[in-house]
């Protein structure tokens, strides 16, 4: 990640013309852009983020699958319970 760190830097150097003892910290918030070692945390806090605030969708998707089995279970116990000439008085 370190290395990965300083390839970047010295990428941005080479852009803006930096030496190599000069930071360029200044530069990558100036472009909005941050610490390659930083990025792979805040990718991951994204993610779980996202997950978390997608989960009423999974939720949601379990209760609908949940609802449509209790309607099926309730639709084969009346019809085994009411033959088709009984059907009237069910």
């Amino acid at each position: 990640m370190t290395e990965l760190n300083a390839c970047w830097n010295s990428v941005i150097r080479r852009i803006f013309g930096y030496k190599r003892y000069e930071s360029v910290k200044a530069v990558t918030h100036g472009l909005g852009r941050v610490n390659v070692k930083f990025q792979l945390p805040m990718h991951k806090v994204k993610f779980y983020r996202r997950l978390f605030l997608k989960s009423n969708l999974l939720h949601d998707v379990f209760w609908v699958y949940l609802l449509l089995i209790l309607m099926i279970v309730v639709a084969e116990q009346f019809l085994a319970r009411c033959t088709l000439p009984s059907i009237i008085y069910c």
